[in-house]
């Protein structure tokens, strides 16, 4: 299913794993060894994706 959405789709797929490697599952994959890294992340991820869209329109 992942799969599916991440070529079939417009929506865009991001996993994080916490002390996991999930690239195996998900083509756009972040691993981070501590949770404290999480919310980070994710505010750089975010605003990485709205800076391309933003490009794009």
């Amino acid at each position: 299913m992942v799969k599916f959405i991440e070529n079939k789709t417009e929506i865009e797929v991001l996993a994080i794993g916490i002390g996991h490697d999930v690239s195996r599952y998900y083509d756009k994959a972040i691993k981070i060894t501590d949770v404290n890294e999480l919310g980070d992340v994710m505010i750089s991820e975010l605003s990485s994706l709205f800076d391309t869209k933003k490009k794009f329109h």
